[in-house]
């Protein structure tokens, strides 16, 4: 399940993370289904519908707005691994950092009390122009996070989607990605994944 904000939504236009992932998956012969009640695009038609669309991306949400979307999503499309990436519309709308921090350990936990033997890859947050300063402090908040909430039956792992990812380049608004920032962004959920033995296992050897 792709999970959160514009981010996972993608804009109209433009193809999403979600699409270059899935290539990748496809290329590297892994078995998957993306699951979630959302299809396409925030504004207009994605560039390519060519793919498994299914995800839980809604753009400008916050994550006490995710929260409360759990229960109902999760019950029609269960999840073996969530992929999170939230906070920027949080920190955008001027909220406390260590709140923000606080609401996405809550959504962790949530999905995990809802789905047994869940993975969760938790995103440090990709900078944005307006808020670069505050997203570097939520990303430092997130290690803690998900060593609180890990665990050998229900793994949290954190993925760094902020190093490298240069929101003067990687973004056309400086907060939404451009091609290549889809790319990158698509590349670190794939290296993510790529070390889960259940998703290494299905790739051929």
């Amino acid at each position: 399940m792709p999970l959160g904000d514009s981010i996972t939504h993608g804009d109209g236009g433009y193809a999403s993370y979600r699409y270059w992932l899935a290539k990748r998956l496809d290329q590297a012969g892994v078995a998957y289904d993306f699951v979630g009640s959302m299809q396409g695009s925030y504004r207009g038609t994605p560039r390519f519908t060519d793919f498994d669309g299914d995800h839980e991306g809604h753009s400008g949400w916050r994550a006490d707005q995710i929260l409360t979307g759990l229960s109902y999503w999760l019950q029609k499309n269960p999840a073996d691994i969530v992929l999170l990436h939230i906070g920027s519309n949080d920190l955008l709308q001027g909220q406390d950092i260590d709140e923000t921090a606080v609401e996405i350990e809550m959504i962790i936990r949530g999905l995990q009390s809802r789905q047994p033997g869940i993975v969760i890859l938790v995103a440090q947050v990709i900078p944005g122009k307006p808020i670069r300063a505050q997203v570097k402090q939520l990303n430092r908040l997130l290690p803690d996070v998900v060593g609180r909430t890990h665990s050998e039956q229900q793994p949290v792992l954190l993925v760094d989607q902020w190093t490298g990812f240069d929101d003067r380049v990687h973004t056309y608004d400086g907060l939404h990605a451009t091609e290549s920032g889809e790319k990158r962004i698509a590349r670190r959920w794939y290296e993510a994944l790529q070390a889960l033995p259940a998703v290494s296992a299905t790739m051929p050897q």
